[in-house]
């Protein structure tokens, strides 16, 4: 009995001897040949001990909630100059919808190639979306001539007659500020 405890505690101080010059790599026995590789638990501390995002990432949601609104004006934009009422009609009976659906498209496009693609920064940018959506035709009262040059002049007399300024407005819902 004392011989066999005697070469297991012998092998146990071995074992742990090996242990502490391995240094988070594990000794392989291959044949008559030793092998030494990385421990997975040391790997995995290390990828786990890397912060997700810095701290400046509270800097991209402006960008981000602008991205959204561009994306809102380049396809209003390209509605008023290149939608024809052969086109209107193909849309369907919700053009708001595919406007807008167009919008996140567009918006999440640009939010991609600006590094803006973290699904908070997407909702960042859904939320642009929709601000422009319901508030665009305050440019329109603002900056007229802008207006015009960026959309038409046509879609800035359709807003000054449809809605009033400093509004946020969908449906019949009018939200003044």
């Amino acid at each position: 009995m004392t011989v066999s405890s005697a070469s297991f505690n012998d092998r146990l101080a071995r074992i742990e001897k090996t242990r502490k010059s391995a240094k988070g790599r594990i000794q392989l026995h291959i044949g008559d040949q030793e092998a030494w590789v990385a421990n997975d638990s040391a790997m995995l501390r290390q990828v786990i001990a890397k912060p997700r995002h810095s701290r400046l990432a509270v800097f991209k949601v402006l960008p981000a909630l602008m991205v959204g609104a561009i994306g809102m004006m380049v396809v209003t934009a390209l509605k008023m100059r290149f939608l024809t009422p052969e086109l209107a009609e193909k849309v369907g009976s919700n053009p708001d919808l595919v406007l807008v659906v167009a919008a996140v498209l567009t918006a999440f496009g640009l939010g991609m190639m600006l590094r803006l693609a973290s699904v908070k920064l997407m909702a960042v940018q859904l939320l642009g979306v929709a601000l422009a959506f319901v508030g665009l035709h305050n440019i329109a009262f603002w900056q007229p001539d802008m207006a015009a040059l960026a959309f038409t002049p046509d879609w800035v007399e359709q807003q000054t007659a449809q809605f009033e300024p400093r509004t946020l407005r969908y449906a019949e819902t009018t939200i003044r500020f």
